[in-house]
């Protein structure tokens, strides 16, 4: 686990570069071809070509943990047919070639079952230099939700209003940080 402190670091010095999921790959026979099986308890998000990820985990769909690490593993059991592999997402959510996104925003909410020092959170969000943006949202039956930061106004407007079946009665707390020195030109 990595503290905030380090996720800042990060985020501070490296612009976003690619966005990862992990899957598998199956024989289908119905259209002769192989499928691609996204398994959404991680995403990676990529700092600097290659230099650092940041890992982010759906711990029973209800925080968010994340972690600085060095590489892409399999974090889930295969058939002996199929096969590991990764995909990218990055193009579904940035508009800006790969190094011209840096943080500018990072919103995150955390809940009593959160832990900073250690990177447990319950979401967050990532605002990028013109005006790219990503949500993580672990609250989802089937892993991590990758969405946008409107889908995090809709969040807040339902978990930390209502709250769903699953979360009510938990408080949950806004924290927001702005890099310093974002280099924008909006």
């Amino acid at each position: 686990m990595s503290s905030i402190d380090e996720i800042l670091k990060l985020l501070d010095t490296k612009p976003l570069t690619n966005i990862f999921v992990e899957g598998f790959l199956d024989y289908d026979n119905a259209y002769n071809s192989r499928r691609l099986h996204p398994m959404m308890k991680d995403v990676y998000l990529e700092f600097g070509f290659g230099d650092k990820l940041l890992r982010c985990t759906s711990i029973e769909w209800a925080d968010l943990e994340m972690e600085i690490v060095n590489g892409i593993t399999c974090n889930f059991d295969i058939d002996v047919d199929d096969e590991f592999c990764i995909s990218s997402l990055y193009d579904l959510y940035c508009d800006q070639p790969p190094g011209n996104n840096f943080v500018t925003h990072l919103r995150i909410f955390t809940s009593q079952r959160s832990n900073l020092d250690a990177g447990v959170v319950t979401c967050m969000a990532l605002r990028f230099e013109r005006r790219n943006s990503i949500f993580l949202d672990p609250l989802n039956t089937f892993g991590i939700r990758i969405a946008t930061e409107l889908q995090l106004n809709e969040w807040t407007s339902r978990e930390a209003v209502s709250g769903s079946l699953f979360t009510r009665g938990i408080v949950y707390k806004e924290h927001l940080w702005e890099r310093p020195f974002c280099q924008s030109d909006l």
